[in-house]
């Protein structure tokens, strides 16, 4: 049979494509649970890119609350007043949820707000240089940004064993079609893009024609474990080569 490339009307039929199963059947409720968790596993690691990608003082604040509750306790803004009233700014207009955040951020006080009994015990937090604080928010910005680089490259690993492990599924088709024959004829590209099926197989002896005209990396590609004699065929006499030994 013969792998790679395209093939003409002499070759068509020795195609892969073309060639009988033998009754193989694919296992497809193994492939089904792979897919899906491969699906879920992309899922997350596009949420965890587009997180990346939009770190803002909002997923900061999100970040001190479950790693450095102190801090957020002192940037805590109640919004409302005990007897309903909606607090605001000395603008005139209401104040959100980064509002103490924000100020700290730029080295202010706690504005309308410093008479808080929570701002009064963290006094030692609004008393702070602004030199420390930007200090403080560096090391922030950079503890966020590495665990959300480690939660992408954790998602990314786990993706690509399932794609990995779904492609072994139906390369075994395809490895079980090659242990069929006794002579595998590829080009480069095939012996490229069919490695691992190839490596399964194990063939002895490798045979390679034109050796002259095709890189030595390439000829790597097609050597398996099991391969004991190479034979390279083409220089430009058109003189034989034979090659015993063990590559590993």
């Amino acid at each position: 049979m013969r792998l790679g490339g395209r093939s003409n009307q002499v070759t068509d039929h020795l195609a892969l494509h073309r060639q009988p199963r033998g009754g193989f059947q694919y296992d497809w409720e193994e492939i089904n649970d792979l897919r899906f968790t491969a699906s879920y596993d992309e899922s997350r690691l596009q949420s965890h890119f587009d997180a990346l990608l939009d770190i803002g003082d909002r997923n900061l604040l999100v970040y001190l609350e479950y790693k450095y509750d102190e801090f957020y306790d002192a940037f805590y803004v109640p919004l409302e007043t005990e007897d309903g009233m909606t607090r605001v700014g000395r603008n005139g207009q209401a104040i959100d949820s980064r509002y103490l955040f924000s100020r700290w951020m730029r080295g202010l006080d706690a504005g309308v707000l410093s008479d808080e009994p929570h701002i009064q015990a963290s006094a030692w937090i609004w008393g702070m240089s602004r030199s420390a604080r930007q200090q403080l928010l560096d090391k922030w910005r950079h503890e966020l940004l590495t665990e959300k680089l480690e939660l992408i490259c954790n998602a990314g690993r786990s993706y690509n064993v399932l794609q990995d492990a779904i492609k072994q599924q139906f390369a075994r088709a395809t490895v079980a079609t090659l242990r069929q024959k006794r002579i595998i004829a590829c080009t480069t590209t095939g012996a490229a893009i069919y490695a691992d099926a190839l490596e399964r197989v194990g063939p002895q002896v490798l045979l390679v024609e034109e050796a002259g005209e095709i890189l030595e990396s390439h000829i790597l590609t097609a050597l398996s474990h099991n391969v004991d004699q190479m034979i390279l065929i083409g220089d430009h006499k058109y003189v034989s080569i034979v090659v015993s030994a063990s590559f590993y």
